[in-house]
């Protein structure tokens, strides 16, 4: 293994649960503020109320969105921090 990768148990210790994964993923795809994924607009994004975290609407068109919506990982059932790791393995494969 090269210096530039991390063994499996380094991985799973920097994302243990599907809230890191997601907010890791958040930060690559909105790196300064939520962006409504139908109309673009980042200034009228409220987080949607309850204790889901991760869940936004976007005040101006009305969707409810996640970091998921408009990507592969859009309706499916695996935890982010699964999909972190699939793509790791393929990665450095």
């Amino acid at each position: 293994m090269s210096k530039s990768t991390i063994s499996t148990f380094e991985l799973m210790s920097i994302f243990p649960d599907g809230n890191t994964a997601r907010k890791y993923i958040e930060n690559g795809r909105w790196k300064n503020a939520v962006v409504c994924p139908a109309c673009n607009n980042s200034t009228s994004i409220t987080c949607r109320k309850g204790n889901r975290l991760g869940y936004y609407r976007c005040r101006d068109c009305s969707l409810e969105f996640t970091v998921r919506t408009g990507t592969i990982f859009e309706r499916s059932p695996i935890p982010l921090s699964k999909w972190i790791f699939a793509i790791y393995k393929v990665l450095v494969a």
